[in-house]
């Protein structure tokens, strides 16, 4: 068989094109077929066939649950947003704008394990050249911040939704004069300068508690409503006690609202 032979995806059939195949575990898969995977689902050179065929099938399910969807709040800044049905406790994540064909993951609230904002730093140290022609730090610190959401779920082919909300760029510090031996120390919150020199601010833009706020009112929201749904459950689940119904005397087991059901009345 030739290094570029032809192959037939396991899925549909079809004919795999040159540097279209998609590798699974035990099989191959054409583009178009992987693109109906979840965009949360990430092993698939590690997943088997069987597995494969499985999510796929719980996508063509999932279609409905879009179908069925209708989003009251939306929470966000930028392209992704997480957007909520409260009438049915469920919600998605989508950076569509016609999110409808896509097919994003509908989320039950009662499978959501945790949610938390990780906001990761890299930082680059500015140099530049001095008068004595060699290359100094400047004593000017550029950070970038990137603010992610993760949202940890009870799924059977992913287990977490993670998304950038946004990133900040900012400068610390203060410009130095090339003085011999100065050295650049980062330390909590705060930058200082070796030395001697100045301390710099250890205070963000807007734009960065912007997003700070936005990634702390989704875990709010999100976890709030987790709460909210398992409450309900566990309410739902308690043993049904027998009362006598204060406008007819019969004893009866009130509904879910406390009605008799014998004469619709009010039982407690």
């Amino acid at each position: 068989m030739g290094l570029f032979s032809k192959k037939s995806c396991d899925i549909c059939g079809g004919e795999i094109g040159l540097l279209g195949n998609k590798k699974l575990a035990d099989g191959n898969m054409c583009k178009n077929c992987a693109s109906k995977l979840s965009p949360w689902f990430q092993d698939r050179k590690h997943t088997s066939l069987a597995d494969i065929k499985d999510q796929l099938a719980y996508r063509e399910e999932n279609e409905k649950e879009v179908a069925n969807f209708n989003p009251s709040l939306s929470l966000g800044n930028g392209s992704t947003v997480v957007m909520i049905d409260e009438d049915q406790n469920k919600f998605i994540v989508t950076s569509a704008r016609k999110w409808r064909d896509t097919n994003p993951d509908v989320i039950k609230f009662d499978d959501v394990l945790g949610c938390e904002m990780k906001i990761d730093l890299s930082s680059y140290e500015d140099t530049e050249q001095g008068p004595d022609g060699e290359t100094h730090k400047t004593g000017i610190v550029e950070n970038t911040y990137t603010f992610n959401e993760i949202i940890r779920v009870r799924n059977d082919f992913f287990d977490e939704i993670r998304f950038t909300l946004g990133k900040v760029e900012e400068e610390t510090g203060s410009r130095n004069s090339f003085m011999p031996g100065l050295k650049l120390k980062i330390g909590p919150g705060e930058i200082n300068f070796g030395g001697g020199g100045s301390q710099g601010s250890n205070e963000h833009s807007a734009e960065y508690y912007n997003l700070a706020n936005i990634g702390a009112e989704i875990k709010r929201i999100i976890m709030e409503s987790r709460a909210q749904v398992k409450s309900a459950q566990a309410e739902a689940a308690k043993p049904k006690v027998a009362v006598t119904c204060k406008c007819c005397g019969a004893t009866t087991i009130p509904d879910e609202i406390g009605r008799c059901e014998f004469c619709g009345g009010k039982a407690e």
